[in-house]
Formats: C-alpha cells, sequence, structure tokens
C-alpha cells in the first residue's frame, strides 16, 4: 500500500467550469463584465483556457465582438489556434454550456480551485524554507512563511 505522501495528485481544478465560463462569453459577450472581479487569466487550470480567456479579454478592452470568429481569428494571428486545439474546440466550448446565465455561479468554482491551487503552491514554499537547515537565522525563515500565509489571506479576502 503506497504512504500518502508519496501518491501523485492532480491539483484542484474544474475544466468543465472553465469551459463554461468561457462558452458563456461566446454566447453572452457582455457576460465577461461580470465576473472580471471573480477570476482572472491566472485562475484557470489548463493553458489553452488562459490563451483564450486573454484573447476575450483582449477583444472587450477593444469593444469588439467576442465570438467563434473574432476569438479564432485572433488567435490564429498569435499562431495558438491549432494549440488551443482549432475552431471545433471553440465551438464545443459554446456548445458545452449548460446555462450562459450561471457564468458567475462557474466563474466561483474556478476562482475555488484557483485559490486551494495557491495554497497548495505556498504549503510546497514553506515547506522548502522548513528544509533550509543552513538557514543562518531561522526567525528571518519563520518571518518568510508568515509572508507567505499574509499573501494567502490577501487572496482570501479577495475572494470573500
Amino acid at each position: 500500500m503506497a504512504d500518502k505522501k508519496s501518491q501523485l495528485r492532480i491539483p484542484p481544478q474544474s475544466v468543465d467550469s472553465e469551459k463554461a465560463v468561457l462558452g458563456s462569453i461566446m454566447l453572452r459577450p457582455g457576460a465577461i463584465h461580470e465576473i472580471t472581479d471573480i477570476i482572472h487569466s491566472d485562475s484557470f487550470y489548463a493553458s489553452k483556457h488562459v490563451q483564450i480567456f486573454n484573447i476575450m479579454l483582449e477583444l472587450a478592452n477593444k469593444s469588439e465582438p467576442i465570438d467563434i470568429l473574432s476569438v479564432s481569428h485572433r488567435l490564429e494571428e498569435k499562431g495558438s489556434l491549432e494549440n488551443i486545439g482549432g475552431t471545433s474546440y471553440l465551438s464545443e466550448l459554446a456548445n458545452s454550456v449548460p446555462s450562459s446565465t450561471n457564468i458567475k455561479h462557474y466563474a466561483d468554482i474556478v476562482a475555488k480551485k484557483h485559490l486551494l491551487r495557491k495554497i497548495i503552491e505556498a504549503g510546497v514554499d514553506v515547506s522548502e524554507l522548513g528544509f533550509k537547515e543552513d538557514t543562518e537565522d531561522v526567525f528571518d525563515t519563520l518571518d518568510q512563511a508568515e509572508k507567505r500565509a499574509h499573501i494567502l489571506e490577501g487572496l482570501i479576502i479577495a475572494s470573500d
């Protein structure tokens, strides 16, 4: 039986919720403004979703349409269209949304998963600090760990 610590685990994420957010924006472009205070491009787990969301933000900031054609054209200009799965993947996003009016709910799920990944990241960072036995000032190490915890507190407060 494998020890819990030696098992590889997938970080918290909800690819379906990420797809629902992006698909909702395709169906209702104005919805992007409903969620920009909830999630950011780094909230997404899948790198192709980060790329798509960044393009959507770019188009929204220029007051350009956010639809399959506009997004695919912009991704193609950047040489990223095939990396994200092509226009067929963009169509899949638009067609897989249960209800675009629930975009805030989907964005909340994405934000919570992102926060959990940040907690894991902070835990790993603090753990690495603890393993630095050659540190001259253990209180400096403790201070660094506390700073990392304060950063997390800021993320938690911002997500409320």
